[in-house]
């Protein structure tokens, strides 16, 4: 036995007995690789607090191993396990995982879920990807999975995904351009930050960000365009975080900035 299988029985061992302390410590000490491969064994062990385990550890020492243990229990029969899981696929990193995420992609899983798995290969994928999420964008029925798919490609460079979040800034609906703007921020191009000079000039309420106080405290739509503007990386001259009802002041600076964007200035 090597000095590598020899940690990796050991690890194995306290994970098996639910020994977490004793467990992550040794994971912390070995290679990632080592660690994944215990894990992706154990993902499948009969007890839930042994995948609970599993997962936690997955969360802290990234690896194909981790992420393939992962993926493997968003359709556990337990609850807990089922939800830890789903909110560890933001750790799945490694683009050589794309295949696995797009096999879960197609899993019965819960919609919001297929939501965070198109999202996260519009992250670690690459332009070759976008006819995989397409065929699947045909095919969803889910409206907000179509918007998570197409958001997904258009972080991937899809001209026609990216050119429906610019045509739902336009759109009167206040709900339509809070999207809109979120999946820009996802998407990540400064170039896009072209497109928000109307929602600047948008002074109606849109979301709620003084919970539970009361009174409530709304962020306006024009709120939510400065922010994107930092989010993508726009210099201004005041702090945009966190987020908050910007002064008519602010919010001019912001539009001189776009409008100067416009100009190519």
């Amino acid at each position: 036995m090597t000095p590598e299988d020899s940690l990796k029985f050991q690890l194995s061992t306290q994970i098996a007995r639910a020994n977490a302390d004793a467990a992550k410590a040794l994971a912390s000490r070995m290679p990632p690789a080592a660690v994944g491969s215990v894990l992706e064994t154990l993902s499948i062990h009969d007890k839930a607090s042994v995948r609970i385990l599993v997962l936690e550890i997955a969360s802290e020492i990234a690896s194909d191993g981790a992420c393939r243990a992962i993926l493997s229990r968003l359709q556990d029969a337990n609850l807990t396990v089922r939800s830890l899981a789903n909110s560890l696929i933001g750790a799945c990193a490694q683009k050589a995982l794309i295949p696995q995420l797009f096999q879960a992609l197609d899993q019965d899983v819960d919609v919001r879920v297929k939501g965070e798995l198109a999202r996260r290969i519009g992250i670690i994928g690459d332009p070759g990807d976008v006819p995989l999420l397409l065929d699947r964008y045909k095919r969803a029925r889910e409206p907000k999975l179509r918007d998570d798919l197409a958001a997904a490609m258009a972080r991937l460079g899809d001209f026609a995904s990216r050119s429906e979040i610019v045509r739902r800034l336009a759109d009167p609906d206040v709900g339509a351009r809070v999207t809109a703007l979120r999946d820009i921020e996802y998407v990540g191009d400064r170039g896009l930050a072209v497109h928000l000079r109307n929602v600047l000039d948008d002074r109606r309420d849109a979301v709620v960000m003084s919970l539970p106080h009361d009174p409530l405290v709304m962020a306006r739509v024009c709120d939510l365009a400065v922010r994107s503007l930092t989010v993508l990386g726009l210099p201004l001259s005041f702090r945009a975080h966190p987020l908050r009802r910007f002064s008519e002041v602010e919010l001019g600076e912001a539009s001189s900035v776009v409008s100067a964007m416009q100009t190519g200035q």
